[in-house]
């Protein structure tokens, strides 16, 4: 990923039995899908998995409010009907936690 990107981490849990179906679900995310997620200024996204514990990597070009993009999102029912979805594969109440960055390599220099 580009340096200039804002890098941003999540994690979560899937309930178990849900992981092919998570997998199957992102692997056909609609073109309309995409388009919605890049109109709150997401440029990338990637997922890891290791059993029922994920990984989500978002970057944005520019610092958005993840949380309040959230809110705003769910409120187009395209997007509301796959967060929705997607959510109810999710122990708990099916929300990403970020996460906090604690240590950074040192820069030689």
């Amino acid at each position: 990923m580009n340096e200039q990107l804002r890098i941003t981490y999540f994690i979560g849990k899937l309930r178990a039995g849900t992981e092919s179906a998570y997998k199957e679900w992102h692997d056909n995310m609609s073109a309309e899908i995409l388009a919605l997620y890049k109109s709150f200024g997401i440029v990338d996204i990637h997922l890891y998995r290791e059993g029922c514990d994920l990984v989500m990597v978002v970057a944005t070009e520019r610092h958005i409010d993840l949380a309040a993009a959230t809110v705003e999102a769910l409120n187009d029912p395209v997007l509301a009907k796959w967060v929705g979805h997607s959510a109810a594969m999710f122990e708990d109440d099916g929300a990403w936690r970020q996460m906090e960055r604690f240590f950074e390599f040192p820069k030689a220099g």
